[in-house]
This record gives C-alpha cells, structure tokens and sequence, in this order.
C-alpha cells in the first residue's frame, strides 16, 4: 500500500481504492465480538465440535461451510465394485496411487476393434523388482 491507501491491481495498473475512517464493525454470522466503535476483536465462534483427529469421519457441515459436528465412523467392511462410472473408456485412478492394480475376473473379455496401450520404455527403464505377468514394449530390442 501506498501512502495509507488501499489499493487493487487491474490486470495492469495499481488503483487507489481511497483512504476513510471506520467507525464501527460488527460481528456477523459466525463471529464473536458483537459490534465495535473504538477497540476490540473479533473471533470465530466455538463451533460446538471439539479439535482432534477423526477416523473415517462423518462431518455436518453448515451454509458457512463451517464444521458443526464430527463423529468418528467405521471403516466399513469392505465389498466389491460392480461398476466405474466416469470417462468413457477411461480408468483414471488419483491421489497417492503410484503403482495401482485393476484385477479383472477369469476370462476377461475386452471387446471393440480399438486397441489396448502398453507401457513403452528401453531396456533401462524396465521395472526394478518385475512380477511375473508383467508386460511391455521395448524400444530397445
């Protein structure tokens, strides 16, 4: 800021937005404080859930977005996939995942008359510890 002045960048150029004087603030949804005319603060208000960790969490979340209850869950007890909604013709696995399995059942049948993509690298970017089973194309060979 300069010269005590509030200002914005346009995209291309540092606007004054102008300088006042504030005379009172009050605390709104969400807040504690009430409403200020000289000194004070303001605060988030307690939220009514208590700070910890949570396992497999099960979270109330209120129109501010706030956190309002926690509990912990269960971690289920597992199952199977019937099906992958998504990207037509796409498996697409994120997070943390480096090295994902997709099993398939006996006698899978992979049909159409497109083509299924192999992973491609030389002789020295071959899987350090290979299972068997394990296919690829070699540029090297």
């Amino acid at each position: 800021m300069a010269n005590g002045n509030l200002e914005l960048y346009n995209g291309s150029n540092w606007v004054t937005l102008g300088s006042g004087t504030i005379t009172s603030i009050t605390a709104g949804n969400g807040l504690a404080g009430g409403t200020i005319t000289t000194t004070g603060t303001v605060s988030l208000a307690p939220s009514g859930v208590v700070a910890g960790t949570y396992n497999n969490t099960s979270v109330t979340v209120d129109v501010y977005g706030r956190i309002v209850a926690a509990a912990n869950g269960s971690g289920g007890t597992g199952g199977s996939i019937n099906s992958i909604l998504g990207t037509v013709n796409q498996i697409t696995v994120s997070g943390t995942v480096t090295d994902p399995i997709i099993a398939f059942a006996d006698n899978p049948v992979i049909s159409g008359n497109g083509f299924i993509g192999l992973p491609v690298g030389t002789t020295a970017q071959r899987p350090v510890s290979p299972q068997r089973g394990y296919f690829r194309f070699n540029t090297d060979l």
